[in-house]
């Protein structure tokens, strides 16, 4: 499910996230690990807060995006922070409400240190697109 709430964002398909968001939902509350290489993949809320963006559903899309970032930073994962760091800025950027834009230039800001420390060359890009669109706003 976490990887399918990934394909959702890379081709912006929404009319497949809310069907994805209730079977995750259950699992908000606990860390995703991939047995088969023991890979820990971090809180199941960021993959909701993605899922909630793609819907427009952004109160519960940054209750799942605080939730994540905290429990990142209580984890002590650099990577999950600078990953949930630029999807949680993405949303900002799409709702646009009163102090958005600079909520999101912060995050991006953190999100572009931390990957560049630890060489997360796919949130890079991501970074990079977002802070064009901040140029041009």
């Amino acid at each position: 499910m976490l990887v399918l709430a990934e394909v959702c964002r890379i081709v912006d398909a929404p009319e497949y996230a809310a069907a994805i968001y209730e079977r995750l939902l259950p699992y908000a509350q606990t860390l995703c690990v991939v047995s088969l290489n023991l890979s820990e993949m971090g809180p199941l809320t960021r993959p909701l807060g993605v899922l909630a963006t793609l819907m427009d559903d952004y109160t519960h899309a940054e209750r799942h995006f605080e939730d994540a970032l905290a429990t990142s930073e209580r984890l002590g994962a650099p990577p999950h922070v600078a990953r949930t760091s630029s999807d949680y800025a993405r949303m900002l950027l799409a709702r646009r409400s009163p102090g958005d834009v600079e909520r999101a230039a912060g995050l991006l800001g953190r999100a572009r240190s931390i990957a560049r420390d630890v060489g997360m060359k796919g949130v890079l890009a991501d970074v990079g697109e977002m802070e064009q669109q901040l140029s041009g706003a």
